[in-house]
């Protein structure tokens, strides 16, 4: 009943369920190692829900140009939004395998994943909607039995607040994930001002000891990425998680957009038993952006403005810390040749600076200070 709401789920999954099946090949034998050529697929990998399972597998179909396609992977695979429902992850809109918040100049519009908010159920520090893993796609993990229960009451369209608790288990070992947690949303706008604000903060306390390793995106300055294994740091076994998540953006001085978006988490470790060198783990992300459409005759001169600060102290003292600012200038040129073809050419310049005191010998994974300079053009056509 309004503004009331309640939802649980009571979960099981045994750590052998299956849903494939061993098919022979032409000749009537099955290679048990191979996968690929082996092994029918009733429920796919496809974690970010486009048109490719994230698996190579054998494919059964007349067509030989179907066959190709489906036995191939999908090489970029970016869980998240799909907003606009066009089957394309929104961080990969250009489906070229990398994801966009590193690629120049569209990267303006696209922010790193660990720059947003998002739950992390499973305590593995990477927000679930963005795990990438290589099991079928089912609706709980293998191996895992409990329940979750939460409820809360709307306190406007758009906000409301809401508490739960979550136990979970491995049927195949003594791990156990236990977790009590509060959610507050809120959204506020100001149509006069054109402004509009969310604003999100989620506390749980945590015991998990349960490994959740995934697949993710690592890619660092000036060097080509590729998905690499992340194991699960397990640093919510005994813990008291807080995040925090502001955004607005205010359109009062169109055409001049203007938005910002801030994220405070903080894992505060408890107990006797943590290892001597843990400490609290504290994240400070905060992206500012501006940007500025000059109409000059039926062209636009579209200057833009992208900052990212990002502070990081990890768990274990022995890691790198993150203190470091990127300042990003883009000037665009969209230049109309047809009512169906425009030509865009820009101009992207990227101040990197790192604010962590260098060391002899620095440490693994640290980046230094840099500048680059970008130049870019290319015709789009539109068809109607």
């Amino acid at each position: 009943m309004y503004p009331w709401f309640a939802y649980g789920e009571i979960f099981s999954m045994d750590p052998g369920y299956q849903t494939f099946m061993f098919v022979p090949d032409s000749n009537g034998r099955i290679n048990y190692e191979s996968a690929v050529n082996n092994v029918y697929e009733f429920v796919d990998d496809n974690d970010d829900q486009d048109r490719f399972p994230d698996w190579r597998r054998r494919a059964f179909s007349s067509s030989s140009s179907e066959r190709l396609l489906i036995q191939r992977a999908d090489v970029a695979v970016f869980p998240g939004y799909d907003e606009n429902n066009d089957l394309v992850s929104d961080f990969n809109q250009n489906d070229n395998g990398m994801p966009d918040y590193l690629e120049p100049f569209v990267r303006y519009d696209v922010d790193p994943l660990e720059f947003l908010y998002g739950t992390d159920m499973n305590n593995n520090t990477v927000i679930d909607r963005f795990e990438n893993d290589e099991e079928a796609d089912y609706p709980y993990p293998r191996d895992h039995r409990g329940y979750n229960f939460y409820g809360g009451a709307e306190l406007k369209p758009g906000s409301r607040i809401m508490v739960g608790r979550m136990r979970e288990w491995l049927l195949s070992s003594n791990r156990r994930n236990q977790s009590l947690y509060g959610l507050l949303t809120l959204t506020h706008e100001v149509p006069r001002h054109g402004l509009q604000m969310q604003l999100y903060n989620g506390l749980r306390r945590v015991k998990d000891n349960i490994p959740e390793d995934i697949i993710l995106w690592v890619q660092s300055p000036r060097t080509r990425g590729d998905m690499r294994p992340f194991v699960d740091p397990m640093i919510a076994q005994d813990a008291l998680i807080n995040t925090s998540f502001l955004s607005a953006r205010t359109r009062k001085y169109a055409p001049l957009n203007l938005e910002t978006k801030l994220k405070y988490e903080i894992y505060h470790q408890r107990g006797d038993q943590r290892p001597a060198n843990w400490q609290d783990e504290k994240l400070l992300a905060l992206i500012t952006k501006a940007d500025l459409p000059i109409p000059v005759g039926k062209h636009v001169l579209w200057p833009r403005w992208k900052q990212l600060y990002k502070r990081r102290s990890p768990t274990d003292k022995t890691e790198l810390e993150n203190n470091e600012l990127s300042e990003i200038f883009f000037f665009v040129w969209q230049q109309e040749l047809i009512s169906t073809t425009r030509l865009e050419s820009g101009i992207e310049y990227e101040i990197f600076r790192n604010m962590v005191e260098r060391t002899d010998p620095l440490p693994a994974g640290y980046v230094d200070d840099f500048e680059q300079f970008v130049f870019a053009a290319q015709v789009d056509y539109r068809s109607d």
